[in-house]
């Protein structure tokens, strides 16, 4: 009677299964929920859209010793460029778009409503920047001039930076930007003369921060990028005509391999390709793990109660109340440790977010999936221990007591 009501008491092993199984869903929670999560934002950042027009471009990099020379060198390399036929606009910058842009301390100097301290990456750019890119303007003009010295200032914000801190676009033309440079001592003020879209000039920097473009200073001893807008379908086909120029202007100046922005893309990518190198293994092996694991703890626990399984069987119990009992209790024990998991990979989900990615990400999405998994493979798991309960024989077993 006690073993058909169920009233059997249940052995320190099978409690001690139990707990291993609670511990096991926890684990597999927390380290498919990072995988997932993880291997989002990678697939999500490779293929986020930068809001410039970047199809035909063509890109390479000038490095001297001497500022002079290399801004010579770049200066007559762009406008023989520029009277190729099928080149539609050359662009000179510094390290943009290949590399992160330098970050420099914004100054609020608004005495009513001032913002918090915020950073903003700084573009260094000549007119030509949004002819070849594409960037479309939402207030004012683009910047007036190539090469200009820091004391004639003038600067491009994008409109999250104009919509956060003059109230919009419009509003924003004719106002003051001022900031600290590098040194965090020297103070810049340039007046805004234009408002553009909000793009993304860099695999790190998101579409909606502050970003500010403005003129290369004649001083800079830094590389200088060139950036070239082809006619071509492929526009590597221009890479002999720019080597030869190159060799023609100063054969003493080497200028990087010339590489496609789709190429240069993908080796800013390189960080996000060791993340999905990283994590796809670790969210295969968790989900292995998960299975095996749980599938073995599952059987285990079936199996310590097969005795009882088939003694209430043998005693006139309904395979339903039979079954449903036993997946009950193992249920609510996989609850707990998902639940458990759950409260741990939520934050440590969300940690990742702000180290690895500039983008919000859905947090729920990625533990919706997780659950999802989890869940299937505990259903998987419980399918041949339940089948072994149902289908053992109660006689073979009773004649084992």
């Amino acid at each position: 009677a006690e073993l058909k009501k169920r009233e059997r008491g249940l052995s320190a092993d099978y409690r001690m299964g139990k707990l291993l199984l609670s511990v096991q869903c926890v684990f597999a929670v927390v380290s498919l929920s990072v995988a997932i999560f993880s291997l989002m934002g990678a697939w999500k950042a490779n293929r986020i859209d930068y809001g410039m027009a970047t199809d035909g471009v063509l890109l390479t990099t000038v490095r001297s010793t001497s500022a002079q020379v290399q801004r010579d060198f770049v200066e007559n390399l762009a406008e023989a460029l520029r009277k190729e036929s099928n080149v539609s606009a050359v662009s000179v910058s510094i390290a943009v778009p290949q590399t992160q842009t330098d970050a420099r301390q914004l100054l609020d100097l608004r005495k009513s409503a001032p913002l918090e301290p915020r950073t903003i990456p700084l573009a260094e750019v000549d007119v030509h920047f949004a002819e070849v890119y594409g960037i479309p303007m939402r207030a004012g003009r683009w910047l007036a001039s190539g090469v200009q010295s820091a004391n004639v200032a003038e600067a491009v914000i994008n409109e999250t930076l104009a919509d956060a801190r003059f109230g919009g676009a419009a509003a924003a033309v004719g106002q003051t930007l001022s900031y600290l440079e590098l040194d965090n001592k020297t103070q810049t003020n340039r007046t805004i003369v234009g408002v553009s879209s909000s793009v993304r000039i860099d695999a790190d920097l998101a579409a909606q921060e502050f970003l500010v473009f403005a003129p290369i200073p004649d001083n800079t001893i830094l590389p200088l990028s060139i950036s070239i807008k082809t006619q071509y379908a492929r526009p590597q086909s221009l890479i002999p005509r720019l080597e030869q120029l190159a060799l023609e202007l100063n054969d003493a100046i080497a200028i990087a391999p010339p590489r496609t922005y789709g190429q240069a893309r993908a080796e800013s990518s390189k960080g996000l390709n060791v993340i999905v190198g990283f994590f796809l293994p670790l969210g295969i092996v968790a989900v292995l793990m998960t299975a095996s694991g749980l599938g073995a703890l599952l059987s285990t626990l079936v199996a310590q109660r097969m005795r009882d399984c088939s003694l209430r069987r043998a005693l006139g119990a309904p395979a339903l109340q039979l079954v449903r009992p036993l997946l009950q209790s193992l249920l609510i024990t996989c609850a707990g440790g998902i639940v458990i998991g759950l409260a741990i990979a939520a934050p440590l989900t969300v940690q990742i977010n702000k180290i690895l990615y500039s983008n919000a990400l859905s947090v729920s999405l990625a533990l919706f999936l997780t659950l999802l998994i989890v869940g299937a493979t505990l259903a998987l798991a419980c399918l041949r221990p339940v089948w072994r309960a149902l289908h053992a024989d109660p006689m073979q077993i009773l004649r084992q007591i």
